[in-house]
Parts: structure tokens; C-alpha cells; sequence
């Protein structure tokens, strides 16, 4: 299946997947073709809804799908859970621009005068770049390639954050396996010199 691919795959590609499965299941009932494996499709849709219920409201896989160019809002079809995910990825938003806005005024040489007389600063002037990084993200079509991110810094990093998935246990088994022997107790308690050796022959075995 495309989503276990070990390349160009994300959390956000997770709800609209689920949520394209039930629209086609629900458009298999609607058409009526089905004599006899209408109850069959019935059940899978149940066990799918079961199954990812919670995943489905849970805001950071939304955000994971909201940040991602191809995906954005347009599968969404709930307006109530539209405006929470919406309200969520704002916020994801505002906190990584507030925390670069903090590092630049750290690392700047900004005189302590200034810091002090700071009543003409107005944040939500200071927000309106933000803002407006939002809304064009949403304005553009869907698009597929992740370099149309560039364009909006705050986003691709919100991006980033929700849609860095775990790796693959199978590459980390591997690293430890000889033959059939994976995670015995031959392999167990390994000192980091031990551990850095064999992760050393493993990755460059093509030499021996």
C-alpha cells in the first residue's frame, strides 16, 4: 500500500485516506449495484469508523493534514470540526512564529532602552505577516510538491513537526540481525563500543 512508503509519506496523508474509504463505501451502498455483499460493505465501514474514530478528531493528525499542501481543508465536510482543526492550526502557528520571533530578538543587539519603552509595539501588527502567510497558503491550489512550503517558512515548519513520522522498525531490526538471530539474548546488553562496531560492519558489510 502507498502508505507505507519509505519515502514522501506523512501523517497528514493519513485522515483524508480514511475518510476517501468511507465516501467510497457510502457510494457503494448509494448506487445500489450490490446484491449480495451489501451487508459485507456495511460492516467494513463500521469496523473503519471503530477502528479510527478517535483518530479522526484528534488535533494533531488535522494539523499533520492541514499543513500539507495537497490535502489542506477540502476533505474536510464536518464545519464544526473544520473550525476546530482550523482553530488548532492557527495556534500551531502563532506559537512557531512567536518562538522565532524569540530567537531573533535573542540574537539580536537590540538596545535595553527599547526593551523597556515597548508600549508601541502592537501584537497583532506583529502577527499580520502570519496572518497573511495563512491565508495565501489556503487561497493556492492543492499541490503535491512540498517546495511551494517555501513560501511560507512559519507553515513549513509546523508542516515539519506534525508530519515527521517514526521510522521503520524493520530498518532498526536489521541493523541487529544475523541471519534469523533478531533481538536474542546474543544480541542483548550491547556496550556503545560493541554497538558502534557492529552498526559500523553492518552499514559498510558491501566492503568486506
Amino acid at each position: 500500500m502507498y502508505y507505507k512508503g519509505k519515502k514522501h509519506m506523512y501523517f497528514g496523508y493519513l485522515l483524508p485516506s480514511i475518510t476517501s474509504l468511507k465516501q467510497k463505501y457510502d457510494d457503494l451502498l448509494s448506487e445500489k449495484k450490490l446484491i449480495f455483499c451489501d451487508f459485507l460493505v456495511i460492516c467494513l465501514k463500521n469496523s473503519v469508523e471503530k477502528r479510527f474514530n478517535k483518530q479522526l478528531s484528534d488535533l494533531f493528525l488535522l494539523s499533520a493534514t492541514l499543513s500539507h499542501p495537497y490535502f489542506k481543508t477540502a476533505w474536510l465536510n464536518n464545519s464544526d470540526k473544520k473550525d476546530t482543526a482550523l482553530s488548532f492550526f492557527k495556534h500551531s502557528c502563532l506559537e512557531m512564529f512567536e518562538q522565532q520571533n524569540l530567537l531573533e530578538c535573542e540574537s539580536s543587539d537590540s538596545d535595553d532602552t527599547n526593551n523597556f519603552f515597548d508600549w508601541s509595539k502592537n501584537k497583532s501588527k506583529l502577527t499580520l505577516p502570519l496572518e497573511q502567510e495563512i491565508s495565501n497558503f489556503f487561497t493556492k491550489s492543492p499541490t503535491k510538491s512540498l517546495d511551494s512550503l517555501i513560501e511560507t517558512p512559519t507553515i513549513r515548519k509546523v508542516f515539519v513537526k506534525f508530519n515527521t513520522p517514526l521510522p521503520s522498525s524493520a530498518a532498526v531490526e536489521r541493523v541487529f540481525s544475523v541471519g534469523s538471530a533478531v533481538l536474542t539474548k546474543k544480541r542483548g546488553r550491547m556496550t556503545d563500543e560493541n554497538f558502534e562496531k557492529t552498526l559500523m560492519l553492518k552499514c559498510n558489510k558491501h566492503l568486506i
